[in-house]
């Protein structure tokens, strides 16, 4: 997911970087920004991930109890299997394959809406994040900001990282000290 993300946040500002280029053909400032480190640097961005492993372990949970029921179910089909007359050892086994679809197709689900979950938690932290770094950059002097995976090569006075990193916390705790003083 995050890299989903990340992904779209590259082609954007390197879509920026060729705009800003055919608008002026010297004397662009560029500086680059790794928002992956970004978002996993900053307090909210933390906070999202101790979110998503909540999640994570919630859903684990769910998943362990229906992986043992699949264990359980295929270790009495084997010790039964001699016993069993051949259309209940049928009905058993068909029980169990339906048992182990289930759980493939409940983990399919779980990784699905786990993408979507952390989609739903990094996507208001990463408009914010665009936001001060739109901020930065003016304040800079900076015409372009491209994501550092879109880089093959860039002085490290250009990147933008830990300024980011530093204005989005700061930025993000101001509303909160302002709403305690009120």
């Amino acid at each position: 997911m995050k890299k989903n993300i990340l992904t779209i946040i590259s082609v954007v500002l390197s879509l920026m970087v060729v705009q800003a280029q055919a608008q002026s053909s010297s004397g662009s400032k560029v500086g680059y920004v790794d928002m992956e480190r970004a978002l996993q640097s900053t307090k909210a961005g933390q906070g999202a991930k101790k979110e998503v492993e909540k999640e994570i372990e919630k859903r684990k949970k769910a998943l362990d109890k229906l992986r043992n029921d699949v264990v359980k179910m295929e270790e009495d089909l084997k010790k039964q299997e001699l016993v069993l007359t051949a259309e209940s050892r049928e009905k058993k086994r068909a029980d169990y394959l339906k048992k182990v679809e289930d759980l493939r197709n409940l983990m399919a689900k779980s990784q699905q809406e786990m993408q979507e979950v952390e989609q739903k938690i990094a996507s208001p932290i990463l408009v914010k994040m665009s936001e001060v770094l739109k901020k930065l950059s003016e304040e800079k002097g900076y015409d372009v900001i491209v994501a550092k995976g879109a880089l093959v090569y860039a002085r490290d006075e250009s990147d933008l990282t830990d300024d980011l990193i530093k204005r989005f916390d700061k930025e993000l705790s101001l509303p909160r000290a302002h709403s305690r003083g009120a």
